[in-house]
């Protein structure tokens, strides 16, 4: 089986991307969630706490094992340059035990290339992925209010307001699927090594949740819900591996807004990162440590 790059990386670019926000007036959720995008766009940095949960059953070597990922990260985003900075824990449980891996990320995209250096266990790796024009400012990157601003998708501004740490916060519902949601979740699964070119997407949705800070009109929270009622099958690129999907529940809070420090990649991990390649994440440990 190829080895995979560890799931924290994919949350570098959805945690950035969602930067770019919603937006709230008091009409409706499309003119909200214009207004916030506005908003975002003068900001140069923020902070932004994530929580990432996935369950599934994987299938290698005619071994199944019943999955369950968590990640714990925090730190900063900016825009010049358009970068992110992450640390945290990954946490992977099983039936026959879990591990645990303290981790940090640094994302910095450029002209068209995304390049992410993973940090583990005194090691750095290195990712580089080439991107579209869309997808080249890790801030202004297209994210779920954007959608709503534009009408791609429809949003419902909750008549109750929320509380996000200790501010009151507009809410704006909508439901994901098909293309979008595949846009969403790629950045996650692809870094898996999984390919998503097999599932139908027409037969799978989820859930999101957008608070925006009242008195600032700028992201607080994005929760993304997708609990799936008939998990679907990812393969792997080189056949040998199979996932089932059941779950995928992640939830960026933002914060610090044009405070938080701007993002710069240390020299000397740039000059001694090696291969992703090279790494072995824990899901690969756990399926060894199933067949010893």
């Amino acid at each position: 089986m190829k080895k995979m790059i560890p799931a924290a990386l994919c949350m570098v670019s959805l945690a950035a991307a969602s930067l770019t926000g919603c937006s709230l007036n008091s009409e409706t959720a499309q003119n909200l969630a214009d207004e916030v995008t506005a908003n975002t766009s003068a900001v140069h940095s923020a902070s932004v706490n994530i929580d990432m949960n996935m369950d599934l059953d994987y299938e290698s070597a005619g071994i199944s094992i019943p999955l369950s990922y968590n990640a714990q990260m925090s730190g900063n985003i900016s825009r010049d340059p358009s970068a992110a900075h992450l640390t945290g824990t990954i946490t992977a449980s099983s039936d026959i035990g879990s591990s645990k891996n303290e981790e940090e990320i640094y994302s910095l995209t450029d002209s068209g290339t995304k390049t992410i250096y993973t940090g583990s266990d005194g090691n750095w790796y290195q990712t580089v992925q080439e991107i579209s024009g869309s997808k080249l400012d890790l801030i202004s990157d297209s994210g779920l209010c954007q959608l709503i601003a534009d009408a791609d998708l429809h949003g419902v501004l909750e008549e109750d307001s929320r509380t996000v740490d200790g501010r009151e916060c507009y809410v704006i519902d909508t439901a994901i699927s098909g293309d979008t949601l595949r846009d969403v979740m790629e950045e996650y699964l692809t870094r898996q090594d999984l390919y998503l070119d097999d599932v139908d997407w027409s037969d799978v949705s989820a859930d999101a949740a957008i608070c925006i800070y009242k008195d600032t009109k700028l992201p607080a929270r994005i929760s993304l819900d997708s609990d799936f009622s008939n998990p679907f099958s990812i393969g792997s690129s080189d056949s040998t591996a199979v996932a089932h999907l059941k779950a995928f529940n992640i939830e960026y809070t933002f914060s610090d807004y044009g405070t938080a420090e701007t993002v710069s990649i240390p020299q000397n991990i740039i000059d001694t990162a090696g291969s992703a390649g090279a790494q072995v994440n824990i899901l690969e440990r756990e399926l060894e440590a199933e067949t010893q």
